[in-house]
């Protein structure tokens, strides 16, 4: 029998994917198991898992009491113990600090990757969690980061360099086709950017660079995947109405297709059918950022696709400026202009780009080798123990 390997995750969305890959893409171990508050179960299905919010509603008040005091959940506890899992691995910063105790008391190697708002933002809003990591840095024994960016970005929280690994994200090649990028033979070219509606993603100054050049090629049109996953939370709210404040500024609502959050093959689809990926990432005004880089990135490069985007956290080592795509500054309309106006007017860079693309996502951050990678990985840290 395999060993197990324990995921301690807060939710699973459509927008998680990458996530997702890594639980259940595991070879040489068990498939994980999984503890979960929130999960969208019909596209995330999972072998073992204990789903918290699953619980009575008398266990979940229990679980949450317990959580601000710093004891166990019991029943994850005999969760993980019942399936002889022989490592735990938290997923985003505050998971990782959640689970301290719960380790503490199964004995467990424990491994914790930070992926962006637990590195900017929370550290930034909350300087309480600044005291909770100290704690995470000196108990956790290994810390995964998307890139070296994040990683430097751990080490200013005072994480020991030496506990840092850089693992990149990976996205499977073989459910994201590659097809080089030519003009459609009614001459319209698609402009695609695809997130959540959130700040750091800085889907407002996509859409201004697209009116500026839409006054000269009216031939182009804007296709948005996405929107806010949560009603309740202002910031995404917020981000909402800028965005159909600059579609309305400029008259953009016949230009404008917005198709909200897709399932994941059908995300695929729609994006061979666009030309140009444009995601200018930004660091918002309280702290968020990406962390490493956004997986819609790397899932359009490896599609195919030449890159618009910014020099944000670690988006350079996914788009090669000037080689695979174009990076520009943060907030720099201007610029984004620019290159989007060069890269609409010259469609004979797309497949170089794209191929390009495809070959530096195939070497850097492929599913199959990071799952190796990963496995390794554990594999030393648990033969320390």
């Amino acid at each position: 029998m395999k060993p197990c390997i324990g995921h301690s995750i807060e939710y699973l969305s459509l927008t998680v994917n990458w996530a997702y890959n890594q639980i259940v893409g595991l070879k040489e171990f068990e498939s994980a198991v999984v503890l979960i508050s929130n999960a969208n179960k019909e596209s995330f299905p999972l072998k073992r898992a204990y789903y918290a919010n699953d619980s009575k509603i008398f266990m979940r008040m229990i679980q949450k009491v317990f959580g601000r005091l710093g004891l166990i959940d019991y029943q994850a506890y005999k969760f993980l113990k019942n399936n002889n899992v022989v490592l735990l691995h938290s997923h985003f910063g505050p998971q990782g600090y959640k689970n301290l105790s719960l380790v503490y008391k199964l004995k467990l190697p424990h491994i914790t990757t930070f992926y962006g708002y637990d590195v900017g933002m929370l550290p930034n809003l909350y300087p309480n969690w600044r005291d909770r990591y100290k704690r995470l840095f000196d108990e956790c024994n290994l810390f995964l980061a998307e890139g070296n960016r994040l990683k430097k970005s751990l080490m200013s929280l005072g994480c020991p360099e030496e506990k840092i690994i850089v693992q990149h994200l990976g996205v499977d090649l073989n459910r994201i086709p590659y097809m080089p990028r030519k003009i459609d033979e009614d001459g319209s070219i698609n402009i695609l950017a695809s997130a959540t509606f959130i700040e750091k993603k800085g889907l407002p100054y996509a859409l201004e660079a697209f009116a500026s050049v839409r006054k000269k090629y009216p031939n182009i049109v804007f296709t948005l995947i996405g929107g806010v996953p949560n009603r309740k939370d202002k910031r995404y709210l917020r981000e909402e109405m800028k965005i159909f404040e600059v579609i309305k500024k400029y008259k953009l609502e016949d230009s404008v297709n917005m198709l909200g959050y897709l399932p994941y093959d059908d995300y695929i689809k729609e994006a061979l059918k666009a030309h140009i990926f444009i995601h200018p990432s930004i660091t918002a005004s309280d702290g968020d950022t990406e962390g490493g880089a956004p997986v819609s990135i790397i899932e359009m490069s490896a599609s195919g696709m030449p890159i618009l985007s910014t020099f944000h956290c670690d988006i350079s080592e996914v788009v090669i400026d000037g080689v695979t795509g174009y990076l520009v500054p943060e907030r720099g309309v201007e610029a984004l202009t620019d290159k989007l106006d060069y890269l609409v007017s010259h469609p004979g860079v797309w497949q170089d780009f794209g191929y390009l693309g495809r070959q530096h996502i195939s070497n850097e951050f492929n599913l199959k080798h990071q799952i190796d990678k990963l496995e390794s990985i554990y594999t030393d840290i648990i033969q320390a123990k």
